[in-house]
């Protein structure tokens, strides 16, 4: 009995009706015949010994599911407890169940007649200006700092970059997601804490908390996502944002971009920004007898520009983008789609080069590269990754388009990626040799095996005799009859995976 009430003799209680109705009271500890214990289950009889139940107490456990239970702070009430009473023409309120009282237009508890509402809908719009739909605790949370707070990167291994987005992983490479802190007090802002992720051509999304109230040891927020463009250095706030939170939201929004503007110029000068770490490190010696930090080092040479590839390079890379050249000025790149197709994005050189500086990757002409990819369809890849820790993935190839392979992988997802990133494509000028040195001509007979860069097997495994149809130096591939018999004159192979038997007679080099 003392475990389910708490170790209380006497049990006070509100209860919240479904009709908004609010009532208050209190009930000693029962005596044995005037209740059942079924667990944590407390059973109120109507009278001594009854088999019928009056109304039941249960103990919830303290998990995220008991505080879904209790209804939220704010909410319209018509309470009937004396004292606590509209009129017959102001029946409503909004009751704060943490202090039992009615509240006013901003949230104070009080005791009035002007706190009253003559319809549910006039008090549901106050719960709503008070606490937003989709509020949530942040343990530990605090309200924000007064003033205009700046932000500081508060994260580690990054460095500056070209392009929009000027963060980049000093590890990886290319444009990295950063977490924001305010300029105030070191490694004590979890809801002011902000995660920004930089998209695809020159957009970003950041990730904020926006402070309703606080709320014993920690914080009511609101959470929402932002889309930033870099390219135009505007934001666009949810429309679903509250209205007494979109001041909050553009402000963050806002030292968000001039974070951005800062490490702009900055990238020139410096190699990696300041952070918060370096700033706490900064004042921490300033106070005290420890060794001065390491200043920041500066670049020693000028960020590449972003200048226009020469006419006769197809293919470039920007970051971990690439882009392959479909028409004298025009560009294509593929990403995501749906379950069959890739999404394709066509840019001109100029609107190109915004998003960054590109590098020429070796590629063949589009024309081979449509070659190549229409003889990979239905063929399992293992390709390398640039995450550490895992060196390939697999990739069922369904489309192929200007380059790109498109498909499933083995991790649940479909991907799309440019032949000359894969590493299939060796590139190597000369004649085409297989695996003991000899050349391989059209027409030639060989034996193909297994590799562990396509399909599942192990590598050696002989797959069977072929005959060679085409094949392409500059790309490093050849052109076999495997799939004839399914209609599909051409099937790609690589040098390396063959071993010629014979060359017909005639046939003294590749032409």
């Amino acid at each position: 009995m003392r475990t389910i009430t708490g170790g209380k003799s006497r049990l006070h209680f509100t209860g919240f009706h479904p009709d908004g109705t609010i009532t208050n009271g209190s009930l000693n500890i029962p005596r044995a015949d005037e209740c059942r214990i079924d667990g944590n289950t407390l059973h109120m009889l109507q009278y001594p010994n009854a088999d019928l139940i009056a109304w039941t107490w249960t103990l919830l456990a303290p998990t995220s599911e008991w505080h879904d239970k209790f209804p939220p702070r704010y909410f319209a009430a018509m309470p009937l407890r004396e004292g606590l009473r509209g009129t017959a023409e102001t029946p409503w309120c909004v009751y704060d169940r943490d202090h039992d009282k009615a509240v006013n237009a901003i949230g104070q508890a009080v005791e009035d007649s002007a706190a009253y509402f003559a319809t549910q809908a006039e008090a549901d719009d106050l719960v709503q200006r008070l606490e937003p739909a989709g509020t949530t605790y942040y343990s530990y949370g605090r309200k924000p700092a007064d003033g205009d707070c700046a932000y500081d990167i508060d994260d580690m291994a990054i460095t500056y970059g070209d392009g929009p987005w000027p963060y980049q992983h000093r590890e990886r490479g290319g444009p990295t997601s950063v977490r924001l802190a305010p300029k105030t007090e070191y490694l004590s802002w979890g809801n002011e804490r902000v995660m920004v992720w930089p998209r695809r051509f020159g957009q970003a999304e950041a990730d904020l908390h926006l402070y309703v109230r606080q709320q014993g040891g920690y914080a009511m927020v609101w959470r929402c996502k932002i889309a930033i463009d870099l390219l135009a250095d505007t934001f666009t706030l949810p429309d679903h944002c509250p209205p007494t939170l979109r001041e909050q939201a553009a402000a963050k929004a806002q030292r968000i971009l001039d974070l951005v503007a800062t490490g702009r110029r900055e990238r020139h000068i410096y190699l990696q920004p300041l952070t918060a770490r370096d700033r706490a490190a900064h004042a921490r010696a300033a106070k005290t007898s420890d060794p001065w930090p390491h200043e920041r080092a500066r670049r020693p040479r000028p960020l590449p520009k972003a200048t226009p590839p020469p006419a006769d390079v197809q293919t470039v890379e920007q970051h971990r983008e690439v882009w392959q050249r479909v028409g004298p000025d025009e560009w294509l790149t593929a990403g995501p789609g749906d379950s069959q197709r890739p999404q394709l994005y066509r840019h001109d050189t100029t609107s190109m080069l915004r998003f960054g500086a590109v590098a020429p990757l070796p590629s063949p002409p589009l024309r081979e590269l449509e070659r190549i990819g229409a003889a990979m369809i239905g063929r399992t890849l293992a390709l390398p990754t640039r995450q550490p820790g895992r060196r390939l993935y697999e990739l069922t190839v369904q489309h192929a388009e200007a380059g790109f392979l498109y498909g499933p992988t083995d991790r649940g997802y479909h991907t799309a990626v440019h032949l000359a990133a894969t590493g299939l494509l060796t590139n190597r000028p000369g004649s085409l040799t297989d695996r003991h040195g000899q050349l391989i001509c059209v027409g030639a007979q060989i034996h193909e095996y297994t590799s562990n860069r396509i399909g599942l097997e192990p590598a050696g495994r002989l797959i069977g005799a072929f005959r060679v149809v085409g094949f392409n130096s500059a790309a490093g591939v050849l052109f076999t009859d495997r799939y004839a018999e399914h209609d599909q004159p051409e099937a790609v192979a690589f040098p390396a995976d063959v071993e010629v038997l014979d060359t017909p007679a005639g046939q003294a080099d590749q032409d």
